[in-house]
């Protein structure tokens, strides 16, 4: 990811609002998926942690459905991007195979879909299919 470096002794770069997040974690999953090291991101207002942590094997293959029934599909993208995490410190991510590769990272999957009124409200994942 671009972005201009400060001059002199700088041990933490945060980044403006406007870089793109999604982006970043595209870069870093990406990154994770060809080193096989599972990653998880979390965002502050103005830095972003890698953190890593395990990937739960017995989710390779399958897709989280939480207690409604519902369930993490590629028909969830809005405006190209996915949005995945924890309520306030979500992320949009562009791709489905990326996002869900974010989701079974996560410690419990979560995700925003729409209700059957069509308003956009986190679930969490109860088991995985």
């Amino acid at each position: 990811i671009l972005y201009k470096h400060p001059s002199g002794a700088v041990t933490w770069v945060d980044l403006h609002k406007a870089v793109n997040i999604a982006k970043i974690e595209t870069s870093l999953l990406f990154e994770s998926s060809v080193t096989n090291k599972p990653i998880h991101l979390t965002e502050s207002l103005t830095t972003v942690v890698v953190e890593q942590s395990s990937v739960n094997n017995s989710r390779i293959g399958k897709i989280p459905y939480a207690k409604d029934n519902t369930y993490f599909s590629s028909k969830l993208a809005r405006n190209g991007t996915f949005t995945v995490g924890e309520k306030g410190s979500e992320f949009k991510i562009v791709g489905f195979d990326a996002a869900l590769k974010y989701l079974k990272n996560m410690k419990v999957a979560k995700w925003r879909r729409p209700n059957p009124n069509g308003n956009w409200g986190i679930v969490s994942a109860v088991e995985w299919k």
